[in-house]
């Protein structure tokens, strides 16, 4: 389990949470359009990107609510703490730093560094867990 994967769990845990208990959109229908919203925004992107051309945001997108960024869902739901806790961290292994890309593996893959991944993973895989097993009235 690395820092990228590991990343992705409290901000998936963090959307659920959103969508779960501050969003009267059914969880389901709100990260679909999330992801029809994700899709356009690439198709753009690589639009720009092969003809150079700025083109209008699409009306097709803004029929599509964007999730508030991580920090803001942290704030939202009370995990600002955690938040800066983790990103820190997470941060160093999920985006180009120079750590990451200039440390030695010796010192990026540290068993210290790998028992911190696995335990906040398994953490929030339980709430993730939990938390849908809450969307689907799961026993």
């Amino acid at each position: 389990m690395t820092g990228v994967q590991t990343c992705a769990l409290p901000i998936l845990s963090l959307m659920l949470n959103y969508y779960l208990y501050k969003n009267n959109a059914t969880t389901d229908l709100a990260l679909l359009n999330e992801i029809k919203r994700d899709f356009i925004e690439i198709e753009e992107s690589k639009e720009k990107l092969l003809t150079g051309m700025v083109k209008e945001s699409s009306e097709e997108k803004q029929k599509f609510n964007r999730t508030p960024n991580v920090y803001r869902l942290a704030e939202l739901l009370g995990a600002v703490e955690e938040y800066q806790i983790f990103y820190k961290l997470y941060s160093k292994y999920t985006h180009p730093s120079a750590y990451y890309l200039l440390s030695s593996n010796t010192e990026k893959e540290s068993d210290e560094l790998r028992f911190v991944f696995l335990i906040q993973s398994a953490k929030y895989v339980k709430e993730i867990e939990l938390k849908i097993k809450s969307i689907c009235d799961i026993f």
